[in-house]
């Protein structure tokens, strides 16, 4: 069922101006502030060390349980480029790769048909979204970043392709097929691709001018055939199907989908903002009210377009539908920035109209989801910051004991906040120091929580990472951290 919206005009200007302002306002608060205090955390330091010694045959053949090459190539240029010295490069390229989506989220919104402030308006709430947390915030979810930019070139230009005729249109494919092998060389979840470019092609044809039926099945072939080379490819060196957790056969329990699907759901709209008891529950309530009100007018205004981004989300969802997610969790984001595009698209979707005229309760609603994201991700930006600053301690001051004569055990390693985010593994410090060290480490490992402003242990366990068992004649240490609480003997 589909309403009229009619639309006065709009400067571009205004789109222009609202998206940069967006843009730099979060850069400047949010993203650069916690990129210029990075220090390196959990896989970071497997990730740095292996890509600065390899070279790009290795890295291409490299697997590791995974097969992402295009993304390891990246990552290689910034290990040679920053090394040990400058954590805070990596994370500002992980900055301007979030920037880059948004522009991209916007632009591929208006490709859908929706209006310029609409669009504007989603690719804000993209920009400031509490899914991005994560896959912004820690070095090792690149892979993330990179993967949704080359979902998301591949199909704003496979997209544009099917308008332009000829040569223009020719080069639009090119550089579709180009995005999409950037996006599954990167990350596996991109194998979606070609589903994702068909529900937007039909959510676009109503809208568009009509598509040669040859230049679909061209584009379509071309996606699959990417797609096909990815897994063909990636089978030469991982059996198929298959990663570090398991075949996905094995993990995809089909009586877990719908609990699964459920977690995602609710992760979407129940987000961590560090707020408990009744102000943690009023923010829940308030931005499931915003978001329930945009859903519904979406559907009232047009049921078909709502109905396909809806499925888009469903499908971007598949490749991880074996795993199901905890709301709240600062550890588990990453799974959910493919899907927060089409979250983000059936937001601008529910907007309509409303949003371009007067006071509006639309415009009640979408400012109350924006504030709340903004509220979570500055959360997570000060839970990230707090795991690198204990990062960095734990890292810098272990150097004391260098050169070291005998086996280390690290009494207090820490090791991850409840939820995430996570922090070190006992090989972090062989891997940093190399030689100097020259001695293996295993640590007692904490999880932390945050309790009233302070960072307290939540409980001790032995890091399964540590490097070799008990050994009577090692090194106790502990180290000197911020942390309220300290473990007892």
């Amino acid at each position: 069922m589909t309403r009229p919206d009619a639309r006065t005009p709009e400067p571009r200007w205004m789109e222009n101006g609202v998206i940069a302002a967006a843009l730099v306002f979060m850069a400047g608060f949010v993203f650069i502030p916690h990129a210029i205090r990075y220090f390196f955390l959990f896989d970071d330091y497997a990730i740095v060390e292996h890509l600065r010694r390899i070279g790009t045959f290795d890295i291409v053949t490299l697997s590791g349980g995974f097969y992402r090459p295009a993304a390891l190539l990246v990552l290689a240029g910034e290990a040679r480029l920053f090394g040990w010295g400058h954590p805070e490069g990596y994370a500002l390229v992980s900055v301007t790769l979030h920037l880059l989506n948004t522009i991209l989220a916007c632009g591929l919104l208006r490709r859908l048909g929706l209006g310029r402030r609409e669009s504007v308006a989603a690719a804000v709430v993209f920009l400031a979204s509490p899914w991005a947390g994560q896959a912004t915030f820690w070095v090792s979810a690149q892979f993330d970043l990179l993967a949704l930019l080359g979902c998301l070139g591949s199909l704003l230009l496979g997209l544009e392709a099917m308008e332009r005729p000829g040569r223009d249109g020719t080069a639009c494919l090119a550089g579709s097929f180009a995005c999409a092998a950037l996006a599954v060389f990167s990350k596996e979840v991109a194998v979606i691709l070609p589903v994702l470019f068909l529900l937007l092609w039909v959510l676009t044809r109503r809208v568009r001018a009509t598509t040669s039926p040859y230049r679909l099945a061209g584009a379509l072939a071309g996606l699959v055939l990417v797609v096909l080379a990815y897994l063909f490819i990636r089978s030469r060196f991982l059996p198929v199907l298959e990663g570090p957790y398991g075949s996905f056969g094995e993990l995809l329990q089909p009586r877990r989908i719908p609990a699964n699907i459920w977690s995602y759901a609710r992760s979407v709209l129940l987000l961590p903002t560090g707020l408990s008891g009744w102000p943690g529950h009023a923010i829940d309530g308030v931005n499931v009210l915003a978001w329930a009100g945009l859903l519904a007018r979406a559907a009232w205004l047009d049921t078909r377009r709502t109905a396909i981004l809806a499925l888009g989300f469903c499908a971007s969802l598949a490749p991880v539908l074996w795993v199901g997610i905890e709301p709240r969790s600062l550890g588990q984001g990453r799974f959910i920035y493919l899907p927060g595009f089409f979250a983000c698209a059936l937001l601008a979707a529910g907007l309509g109209k409303g949003w371009a005229t007067g006071f509006a309760w639309e415009r009640t609603a979408w400012a109350a989801v924006l504030a709340v994201s903004v509220l979570s991700i500055h959360h997570q930006r000060r839970m990230w910051g707090m795991a690198t600053d204990l990062a960095r301690s734990a890292i810098v001051g272990f150097e004391s004991l260098l050169p070291a004569d005998r086996p280390i055990h690290i009494r207090n390693l820490p090791f991850s906040f409840v939820g995430g985010p996570q922090i070190l593994k006992s090989y972090a410090f062989g891997l940093y120091y190399g030689g100097r060290l020259g001695q293996p480490v295993r640590s007692d490992a904490l999880l932390l929580r945050m309790e009233e402003g302070r960072i307290v242990i939540a409980r001790k366990e032995r890091d399964v990472f540590s490097e070799y068992e008990g050994r009577k004649d090692e090194r106790e240490v502990t180290l000197s951290l911020p942390i309220a609480e300290t473990p007892a003997p």
